[in-house]
Parts: structure tokens; C-alpha cells; sequence
């Protein structure tokens, strides 16, 4: 009986880990990919000939690099 408790916990356990493992999966791509559609987007209204647009985004990063740049055009 404590066997089968024991296998049991395991498996809950490492259940619990993969789902917490595929929500950190699923955060850490959305904030990623946020900021590039927003880039996107106000890249596609510069073609159009709308300057008057800003990003928005404010990271530390290489994509908020990317982001000041085009705000700047």
C-alpha cells in the first residue's frame, strides 16, 4: 500500500512539474512574441504612410532597442 502511495505522489509530482513547465512555456512566449507584433504592426502602418504611431514597448533589451528604432523613424 505505501508502494503504490509512494508511485502515486511520484506521479502527481511530476505531473505538476510538466504542467508548471508548459505555463512558464506558454508566459515566456507570449511575452516575446508581443512585442514583435506590436513592431510589426506600426511597421506596416509606416509602409502605408502613417508616421504618427509609437510602438510602445519598453524593454531592456534587444527588442526594445529594436522598438526605440522604430519609433524614431
Amino acid at each position: 500500500m505505501e508502494s503504490a502511495i509512494g508511485d502515486g505522489v511520484r506521479i502527481l509530482v511530476i505531473s505538476m512539474l510538466t504542467l508548471l513547465a508548459f505555463g512558464l512555456s506558454v508566459a515566456f512566449a507570449v511575452g516575446f512574441t508581443r512585442p514583435l507584433k506590436k513592431m510589426k504592426n506600426l511597421a506596416l502602418k509606416l509602409a502605408a504612410g502613417e508616421y504618427s504611431g509609437k510602438t510602445g514597448v519598453s524593454q531592456r533589451d534587444e527588442i526594445g532597442e529594436l522598438a526605440a528604432a522604430i519609433d524614431i523613424l
